[in-house]
């Protein structure tokens, strides 16, 4: 008797063990794309600020950049 609980108390760990490292996983796999999403969007807007100050240089503006820094 003591002996089925504890069989069965261990193979309930080993299910919820399961389960948490999906979620866990999941977590992981998430984050990995939130992070791959937001140095996207880093490069686009470092690109961005480039092509402004790039624009900026070229048209002879009196606008000093260091002044927007």
């Amino acid at each position: 008797n003591r002996r089925q609980r504890n069989k069965e108390a261990a193979a309930r760990c080993r299910v919820e063990r399961l389960t948490l490292m999906n979620e866990l996983q999941d977590k992981v796999d998430q984050l990995k794309r939130e992070s791959k999403s937001k140095a996207e969007e880093i490069n686009h807007l470092s690109e961005q600020v480039n092509r402004l100050q790039n624009f900026i240089r070229n048209h002879d503006c009196k606008v000093s950049l260091e002044d927007n820094e």
